[in-house]
Formats: structure tokens, C-alpha cells, sequence
């Protein structure tokens, strides 16, 4: 089971409200303004890197400064490879989706979105699933199975990309920007294949017509990363795919100074090998 690291900021308010209520008990009367917490507010700042520091020197004295990306996030950095796959568009058809433009590869068995989506959706692709096997077979990359995205699927959600998929019998796309979907390796029939579906909270393993265009993740090869020393983006990166634990509350100031830490842990954790 995952142990939950509590984010500084989660402290931050626990701290204040427990200094709050407590503060009439021994006398003193804290300020009007900063009654209430606010993340974004000088003291508010101030209160989240001064809980950051104590929890790391609390961790770090106990001998068990947990840092994620080096242990629970690198595990999922080998697995999953950070953006989804996809292959070269130029030359494609444009075809007409209702409101929605797109390029169709020759075979008809791969869309990537042009025009008509949000920005972040613009040049994602879906793939049938026999696509998607033959285009990442041709580059040595392959798909989760069904067992491998179980190990890792909680990893997308929240993600904040969500393409949504395309019904390749009536041509329409739908769930777009609120779903987004994964073929796995795993054949369910020769009909159907096993993919993951997830929002915005949750995940689930299911399995559909082969037929559907699902949006593609590989699995990585970069080998083992126990010492590899990302950088402040990388992080900041899979934090936000990540979009739980660690990002779900975070301000994107926050995020910044959580990887800075991460990073400078890193050096400093390769540094005593």
C-alpha cells in the first residue's frame, strides 16, 4: 500500500487553524487579516515554505526524507512514457467531424484533431487498436497490457488532457475534454481490446470494438532511473500528469518550489553514492 506524503501546504492549513483555535486559550489575539488562510497571501506563503522546511528536516532526521520521483513517481516515469504517442501527420487528409477538423491517415485507422478542440487537444491522435499496434510495433514501442495499466492507471487521472474517442461506425467524437481513453495490448476477442478509461477522479479497465479510435500511451525504455536526477521541469512535468497527491492543490507557484526541492534532493541524494 502507497504511503500518502501530506503536501506543505496541506500542513500549512492544519497549522493555522490549529493555531487559530487555540490562540484565545493562552491569551493572545491573532490578526483580523490573517484569520483566514490564504495560500496566495504573503503570510500564506511564508507559512507553506516554513512547514516545507520543518517537514523535511523532520523526515530527513528520522532518516526517512521521502522525495517523490525518486522512489513511488520514478517507478511510474519507467513505466509510462510522459505524453501519448503518435506518429507523422504530414500529407493527411482534413475531414470534417461535425465542428470538429481533422487529418485522416490513408488506411482511415488514425485522426489527430487540427481544429475545433480546446488547444491542449490540437494535434492528438486516436488510433483504432489495430492501429495502434502496427504503428508502435514499426517504432519498437508497445502498449500497456491490461495487467500493466492496472499497476499504473490512478497515474492519469487528473491528468487534464482528455481526447475523448471516435466511434469509427457513426463518425462522431465523443466525451471530448472530459475523458480520455487507452488502448491496452490485451485483446479481449478478436472484436474487441481492453483499454483504460479515466476523468478528471477516477479510472476504470474495460473493453470495446476494436473499431474505436482511443487515444495511445507507451510504455517507457529509459531503464532504471534509482539515480537519474531530473530537472525542475521534468518534474513540474509529472507532477502535473500525475494531477494527485502531490498537484492536486498546488498553486502553480507551489508546484515550482516542490520541484526545486525534489531536484536539489536529487543532486544531493546522488551526491553521497
Amino acid at each position: 500500500m502507497r504511503n500518502k506524503r501530506i503536501s506543505p501546504i496541506k500542513i500549512a492549513v492544519i497549522f493555522h487553524e490549529t493555531y487559530e483555535r487555540l490562540a484565545h486559550k493562552y491569551g493572545y489575539e491573532t490578526r483580523k487579516e490573517t484569520k483566514l488562510f490564504n495560500a496566495s497571501s504573503p503570510n500564506g506563503k511564508l507559512m507553506i515554505e516554513v512547514c516545507r522546511e520543518m517537514q523535511g528536516y523532520i523526515l530527513s532526521r528520522a532518516g526517512e526524507l521521502e522525495v517523490p520521483v525518486i522512489k513511488e513517481e520514478v517507478n511510474m516515469i519507467k513505466k509510462l512514457e510522459l505524453r501519448n504517442f503518435r506518429i507523422e501527420s504530414e500529407g493527411w487528409e482534413l475531414k470534417d467531424y461535425g465542428k470538429v477538423t481533422c487529418k485522416v491517415n490513408p488506411k482511415g485507422d488514425v485522426i489527430e484533431y487540427v481544429s475545433g478542440v480546446a488547444k491542449e487537444l490540437k494535434g492528438e491522435q486516436l488510433f483504432t487498436w489495430d492501429a495502434a499496434m502496427r504503428e508502435t510495433k514499426k517504432v519498437g514501442k508497445r502498449m500497456p497490457t491490461e495487467e500493466e495499466w492496472e499497476e499504473v492507471r490512478e497515474e492519469v487521472v487528473g491528468c487534464g488532457i482528455y481526447p475523448g474517442y471516435l466511434n469509427n461506425s457513426s463518425g462522431a467524437l465523443g466525451y471530448r475534454g472530459s475523458y480520455g481513453y487507452y488502448w491496452s495490448s490485451t485483446q479481449y476477442s478478436t472484436a474487441y481490446g481492453y483499454y483504460l478509461g479515466f476523468n478528471s477522479s477516477s479510472s476504470d479497465m474495460d473493453f470495446d470494438n476494436k473499431a474505436y479510435g482511443f487515444s495511445v500511451r507507451c510504455l517507457s525504455d529509459v531503464g532504471e532511473l534509482e539515480d537519474t536526477v531530473l530537472s525542475v521541469e521534468e518534474i513540474m512535468e509529472v507532477m502535473k500528469i500525475k494531477g494527485n497527491e502531490i498537484g492536486e492543490v498546488m498553486f502553480g507557484w507551489e508546484r515550482k518550489m516542490q520541484a526545486e526541492a525534489i531536484h536539489k534532493a536529487m543532486v544531493e541524494k546522488r551526491g553521497k553514492k
